[in-house]
């Protein structure tokens, strides 16, 4: 009989610790903050482009075209995008954007849709991410 007084006594000790073994096992912490990171991987190395003609003269209704010819040193291996400053939207349109190191693109400008006899002071923005409009 003491045997059995024995037993039940090991059997309940057992299964008391297991009990709490597993409620400080599968306790949550009674605070927890949540933090949100960003990773940005940038590209190495840099490009440049080349744009030919750097002058145009259109009469008035032509299309002129301009060639942007990128190339890559140092291990860049990222995208190229383009952004044209300095005339007035819907008078210009660029061919590719972004485009691969190597590759051209072309720059077509509308003179219909500029003002006769005005000098226009342009200014291509090339980056290796998207350009925020102004």
């Amino acid at each position: 009989m003491k045997k059995i007084w024995v037993w039940l006594l090991c059997a309940v000790l057992l299964i008391g610790i297991g009990f709490g073994l597993a409620r400080i096992i599968g306790k949550k912490p009674a605070i927890e903050h949540q933090y949100q990171f960003t990773v940005e991987v940038r590209a190495i190395g840099d490009f440049s482009c080349v744009l030919s003609p750097t002058t145009l003269t259109l009469n008035k209704g032509e299309v002129g075209t301009l060639t942007i010819t990128t190339s890559a040193s140092g291990g860049f291996d990222g995208q190229i995008y383009f952004k044209v400053s300095g005339l007035p939207d819907g008078s210009y349109s660029i061919s590719a954007s972004p485009i691969n190191p190597g590759q051209s693109a072309t720059l077509t400008i509308n003179s219909a849709l500029l003002v006769t006899n005005t000098g226009y002071v342009c200014q291509l923005v090339a980056a290796d991410g998207p350009i925020q409009e102004d």
